[in-house]
């Protein structure tokens, strides 16, 4: 058993209510979590990058099951004061390989050899913190090759709307 996989089976997540809980384990497309400030919205989505790669299929070469979250901030300041510090909270910065310096874009890789949490096989999760700064998020978008998208505070971006939002997510469906 690898260590990374014993911290795992370790560890007990608690929930910070049935909202927190439902969204963490919805895998339908345009999943979204409003709730007051300390409510479990940041811990939730943090934990829902690791069970993307959970819910993914072994990959045919070498049956790993994968997942690329990119985190999408507007700033990368918002990105380092709020965001990064509540996610190492729930994942433990020693815990897979940190890239990455304050105001910079920053990288976190999960492996679990062997055997993943839900007893299947090896499990890696890439989490990619981004800001948009002043691009459209349509070109910032533009050519990213991932699993999913981590939208933290996503009313505070300059170029969203709740209307893009629900395009996006037409388009997707």
């Amino acid at each position: 058993m690898s260590e990374n996989t014993r911290r795992i089976e370790q560890r007990t997540w608690g929930f910070a209510g049935p909202v927190a809980r439902r969204y963490e384990f919805d895998r339908g497309l345009g999943a979204f979590i409003v709730g007051p400030t300390a409510g479990g919205k940041t811990i939730a989505s943090a934990r829902r990058c690791l069970r993307a790669a959970l819910w993914q299929q072994p990959s045919p070469r070498d049956g790993w099951r994968r997942a690329r979250i990119f985190v999408v901030c507007p700033t990368y300041r918002i990105a380092w004061d709020s965001v990064i510090p509540s996610y190492l909270k729930v994942m433990d910065r020693p815990w897979g390989k940190w890239n990455g310096a304050k105001g910079d874009p920053a990288d976190h890789l999960i492996q679990i050899g062997g055997k993943g949490p839900d007893g299947q096989g090896p499990v890696e999760v890439d989490v990619r913190f981004r800001a948009v700064q002043d691009l459209d998020l349509d070109e910032f978008f533009r050519g990213k090759e991932c699993t999913g998208f981590w939208l933290p505070e996503v009313d505070t971006h300059k170029s969203v709307s709740y209307t893009h939002l629900r395009a996006h997510e037409t388009k997707a469906n």
